[in-house]
């Protein structure tokens, strides 16, 4: 999920009585969790909910005034702070009410962190909020049912990455960083 692009995916509305497709869309409350190690520093954690707030405020400035509030973003972090992952995809549900949820995956190395820990701490939490009835079925069907997905780690988008590089060093170059 890249800022540049549009993130606020649309959906077709239901059929009408006459069979036929209504053409108006639907935009689903997409959230979108930002996931870092976690860390015994507290700034280094406070930061990660900062970037957060700072995407999300970014993404709801790209959106059209009807699906203004149709985006959340949270933070969480995989130990040693808080919010856990459960807990931050407990509030992207209750709290937020999300149709959708992106997991990514906030490590610039696609490690073992990134690759193995988050999408198995994932797993746990699902199957936890699976159980409180989060995840469920809506509208009496299973296409109703809250996807929650996992991103490809931050670093591994390879172009984004060297173009954060080249910044970081023209910056310091500059005097800037």
């Amino acid at each position: 999920v890249t800022a540049s692009t549009n993130t606020l995916s649309t959906i077709p509305s239901e059929t009408n009585n006459s069979g036929s497709n209504n053409f108006r869309t639907k935009t689903q409350k997409l959230g979108i969790l930002l996931i870092d190690h976690g860390s015994k520093r507290q700034a280094s954690n406070d930061n990660l909910h900062f970037i957060a707030k700072v995407y999300e405020s970014k993404l709801l400035s790209k959106s059209t005034p009807a699906s203004k509030k149709q985006v959340a973003v949270r933070g969480a972090h995989m130990e040693i702070a808080t919010p856990p992952i459960l807990t931050s995809l407990r509030t992207l549900l209750v709290e937020d009410q999300a149709e959708s949820i992106v997991c990514v995956p906030y490590f610039l190395s696609p490690g073992r962190h990134a690759t193995e820990d988050v999408p198995n701490l994932i797993e746990e939490a699902k199957s936890v909020l699976e159980k409180e009835g989060l995840l469920g079925e809506r509208n009496g069907n299973d296409e109703g049912r809250v996807q929650v997905r996992v991103s490809n780690a931050l670093g591994s988008h390879l172009e984004s990455m060297m173009s954060a590089v080249d910044d970081l060093v023209e910056w310091t170059l500059n005097g800037e960083g």
